[in-house]
């Protein structure tokens, strides 16, 4: 479901399953490439795993642990033990639907139902924050460092609920958000509502919203070297490039091809 190298070991690739399961595979070894991964029971997703990423540590330079982002709500770190053959659940936090608008209904029977998250990115210029994007359009800026508890778990360790603002939401699951590497408030986001927004940190509503008219919108990203170009790719194969320096709404489209990963 979602691969990541090491940004530093580029022999190293963390996976997530359609299961649940987290692996870390070591391509310098000539045989058993499979050096670690995830326990099963609680301490683990029980949902397919939507992004695994490598999660550098606040405040340490080199240290990097495995992040992964579940449809059951929880977002897991992981520390990898390398003797052991395991990765160890040093923290965990979890999406609550009570930060959805009342406007918005959660069917369960549990009190504190979770919400699925579909996508989620660390900013840029704030190694503390991060943005997520959750299975039913909701949008929410979030702390690595938040002590507030989500509540009874059945997990080793105390889940926590790590929202700190809640953003106007997307009408169907939000596939991709991605933050900007040169502006620190702002972060775009795209969703199955075919709709593209640009966001900024200091209000709840988009800056800007744009319909490309082209079905589901799957990824979203920043361009490294302009700060007001951003591209995102469509359900229909195109992939679509907006440069806000010349207009509003000003695209680009490239040639068509399937495209259905965060690639770019």
């Amino acid at each position: 479901m979602s691969l990541d190298f090491h940004p530093e070991q580029p022999a190293l690739l963390a996976g997530g399953t359609f299961n649940g399961d987290i692996l870390v595979w070591d391509f310098s070894r000539d045989t058993d490439m499979l050096i670690a991964s995830s326990s099963k029971g609680d301490d683990s997703h029980n949902e397919p795993i939507s992004k695994v990423m490598w999660y550098k540590v606040p405040g340490k330079k080199k240290l990097y642990h495995v992040l992964s982002v579940g449809l059951d709500g929880k977002m897991l770190v992981w520390k990898l033990d390398k003797d052991k053959n395991r990765l160890k659940l040093s923290k965990g936090y979890v999406l609550l639907a009570q930060h959805m608008p009342k406007s918005v209904k959660i069917k369960s029977s549990k009190r504190n139902p979770e919400m699925g998250v579909t996508s989620l990115d660390f900013s840029c210029v704030d190694e503390e924050t991060f943005y997520i994007g959750s299975e039913s359009g909701g949008m929410f800026r979030c702390s690595v460092n938040s002590q507030v508890s989500a509540g009874d778990s059945t997990s080793s360790i105390s889940l926590v609920d790590p929202v700190k603002l809640t953003f106007l939401p997307h009408c169907g699951p939000v596939y991709s958000v991605n933050s900007s590497p040169y502006h620190r408030n702002l972060f775009l986001s795209c969703s199955s509502d075919s709709t593209l927004r640009v966001h900024s940190i200091l209000q709840t509503q988009p800056v800007m919203v744009i319909e490309p008219a082209s079905g589901y919108l799957y990824t979203v990203r920043w361009s490294p070297t302009k700060p007001l170009v951003f591209a995102v790719t469509t359900q229909d194969g195109r992939a679509l490039i907006y440069d806000l320096k010349k207009s509003h709404w000003y695209s680009q489209s490239l040639h068509k091809m399937a495209v259905l990963s965060s690639t770019i």
